[in-house]
């Protein structure tokens, strides 16, 4: 009888055993996992939605609560503007503020020709001017005479002439907003 208990008290205390290492290794498992992440810090949180409208062709942008937007010719801040207007025209905000941000350009360029380092095709990316197509190309040559003709694919018939000086700081208004073609 004896040795019954006693051998009843070993698997008890085995079984205790056992079942003390097998919560223990659970603990450690539990602390080795990380813990899923639910959702970021506040300061680093993004939108769930990551709006990304391009504009068409025929320089329409569809907004899913305005429908059609035409920003054709318009900059980034008229473009604004009129979302702007449809959000709260349209009831949809009271009060909205929107920033448009050009992401990417088609991929459209200008011809560079004559008296420079480097003739050629350059893109137009983002708002360019004269003197930026310039500088492109290399700059002008020793060669360069003091004007430039500005012709443009739209209105061949029409061309531009401007003088130049050197330097920016002389003749600031030679400058001017460049358009692709």
């Amino acid at each position: 009888m004896r040795s019954l208990r006693w051998i009843l008290s070993s698997v008890q205390g085995i079984a205790a055993f056992a079942f003390a290492a097998l919560a223990c290794s659970l603990v450690v498992a539990a602390q080795e996992r990380p813990a899923p992440i639910t959702e970021k810090p506040a300061s680093t949180a993004e939108p769930a939605i990551k709006p990304t409208p391009r504009v068409s062709n025929n320089g329409d942008v569809y907004l899913p609560l305005v429908g059609y937007v035409h920003v054709e010719g318009l900059t980034t801040d008229e473009a604004q503007g009129v979302i702007e207007k449809k959000l709260s025209d349209g009831g949809f905000v009271k009060g909205p503020h929107v920033t448009v941000f050009v992401d990417q350009y088609a991929s459209q360029g200008a011809s560079v020709l004559g008296e420079v380092a480097r003739p050629g095709v350059y893109p137009m990316l983002g708002q360019v001017r004269l003197f930026d197509l310039i500088s492109a190309a290399g700059g002008l040559t020793d060669k360069a005479g003091n004007s430039v003709t500005i012709t443009r694919r739209s209105q061949p018939d029409r061309p531009v002439s401007l003088s130049l000086a050197r330097n920016l700081s002389d003749s600031p208004l030679a400058n001017i907003e460049m358009s692709p073609g």
